[in-house]
């Protein structure tokens, strides 16, 4: 089986999308075989060679890797229909319009199949890049969450903890976020990644030590905000945008390489083997 990594945020929008293709890049350029992996995706839907459909943020990340996309990297897509129901897509399956309803039922069945797509692509792949929905604490429908600290205690996946300082409180964020959580499942986070910082990183040193000692986790990096960088799904796939977003992949892999601790990040792979 592959190694597996996996990226959770402490909030919607926090970088894990980013963060997910940088990772994919990196390590193809460190000589793995990556696949990347996401459970639900309700945004731009990508239509694949040999059909079906995938969402963008997976298939962008599979161009980061290098590697082909499939539907297994993206097994639950959700096409709004409206504010109470959606179109879905299941492991390539079309199953037809659902209510709200239906679909939180749908879901109380359909975790065994969402691992068994990504245990194909364990079996192919030398490591997978796991990116989570929205965040792991929704303490109001807990059973909904089949994508983040269900599924890493499932396959004991190690968790990176991405969180966005430009947006403040990202202190708060990342406590609260591990004090939420359930014992075991804060021992799967192994480090937090701060995002989208601007400023001196010099003055934000003294309040990253006492983070480490309140979570007692290790904060592996502090990325920049990225400004200058742009994946959002084209209007029409061109060779040119191909270009612009290879561009961006080196781009991403260079930031994590300047800003991130990557032996702390290779050593988690190699332990997860």
């Amino acid at each position: 089986m592959s190694a597996l990594i996996m990226i959770q945020g402490t909030s919607a929008s926090a970088g894990k999308t980013f963060l997910s293709a940088a990772l994919c890049r990196l390590l193809a350029e460190e000589g793995y075989k990556v696949a990347p992996f996401c459970v639900q995706s309700g945004r731009e839907m990508v239509p694949l060679p040999g059909g079906g459909e995938i969402g963008w943020s997976q298939y962008m990340q599979a161009e980061a890797a290098g590697s082909t996309a499939v539907s297994e990297m993206n097994p639950l897509l959700l096409k709004t229909i409206s504010d109470t129901a959606y179109e879905v897509v299941f492991c390539g399956k079309n199953m037809g319009e659902m209510t709200l309803k239906e679909y939180r039922s749908f879901l109380s069945t359909a975790f065994n199949e969402i691992c068994a797509a990504l245990t194909v692509l364990r079996q192919n792949y030398d490591v997978v890049v796991v990116e989570g929905v929205n965040t792991p604490v929704e303490l109001h429908q807990p059973e909904l969450d089949l994508a983040n600290m269900r599924l890493a205690a499932e396959i004991n996946a190690p968790v990176l903890l991405v969180t966005d300082i430009d947006r403040g409180g990202m202190f708060a964020y990342v406590v609260g976020t591990q004090a939420l959580l359930q014992q075991h499942q804060q021992q799967l986070i192994k480090g937090v990644v701060v995002n989208r910082f601007r400023g001196f990183k010099d003055k934000l040193q003294g309040g990253l030590t006492m983070l480490e000692e309140l979570i007692k986790k290790p904060i592996i990096g502090v990325l920049p905000y990225l400004n200058n960088i742009s994946l959002q799904p084209p209007l029409v796939m061109s060779a040119e945008n191909q270009k612009n977003r290879q561009q961006a992949y080196v781009l991403l892999s260079q930031a994590l390489r300047e800003n991130l601790d990557i032996k702390f990040i290779l050593e988690l792979i190699q332990q997860k083997k």
